[in-house]
């Protein structure tokens, strides 16, 4: 049998955006999130995230919230179709890795975006993982000769104090296992659309109009 024509093409592509806040205050940031109550974790190689489930709502973190706002509306101008009337951080948690523990891979299936901002130029990095290959055939997954795309079962981000990380809730991430002495802090965050949110298809209009939640998100 002679060769057939065969096409290529590259179907789902994830992306996820990294950008530096204008306005940081690392040390301030860091003391402030320490003063936090913290869960207890369920084993001692898991990571811990505070009590509070709010923690950007609080008066101090009140400009750090307008920022991540602020460029995650960027991002949805500049990369995404979809016509978005406002954004908010919907809810905001501290996380602290302590040396042997680590974030296991998770996805977020309640929000638009999810963030994670970056405290100090140390630690662990937001790693994401590919779990959509074969699993019987992972130490050897097929690749595309000749490809002028990336190939990775898993992709990160080092950390850099002031920089903010963004993705589609369905992009599976963590952290790996913490080697350092002093435990590795960040702050992580849902971004969901408030308003009206659509996109249009063939002359037609889908649009959804979401208000916020009782009390505008409470402390």
């Amino acid at each position: 049998m002679n060769k057939v024509t065969i096409e290529t093409t590259e179907v789902f592509p994830k992306h996820a955006f990294r950008a530096d806040l204008p306005v940081f205050d690392s040390k301030n940031t860091l003391l402030e999130l320490k003063k936090e109550t913290w869960n207890t974790p369920a084993t001692s190689n898991q990571a811990v995230s505070t009590q509070n489930p709010n923690i950007l709502n609080k008066p101090i973190f009140k400009y750090l919230k307008t920022q991540i706002i602020k460029i995650a509306q960027q991002v949805c101008q500049e990369f995404y179709f979809h016509d978005v009337n406002e954004l908010d951080i919907t809810n905001s948690w501290g996380v602290k890795v302590s040396q042997g523990s680590s974030v296991s891979p998770h996805k977020h299936s309640n929000s638009y975006l999810v963030g994670t901002l970056y405290l100090e130029d140390k630690g662990e990095p937001t790693t994401f993982f590919d779990f959509d290959y074969n699993q019987t055939f992972s130490i050897f997954p097929p690749t595309i000769k000749n490809s002028t795309s990336p190939i990775y079962d898993r992709f990160s981000f080092p950390p850099k104090a002031g920089s903010i990380i963004l993705f589609p809730s369905s992009l599976t991430h963590g952290v790996l296992t913490h080697e350092g002495l002093e435990p590795r802090y960040s702050i992580a965050f849902h971004v969901n659309p408030i308003g009206l949110i659509g996109q249009g298809f063939k002359g037609k209009t889908s649009i959804l109009n979401i208000n916020k939640t009782p009390e505008d998100y409470k402390e």
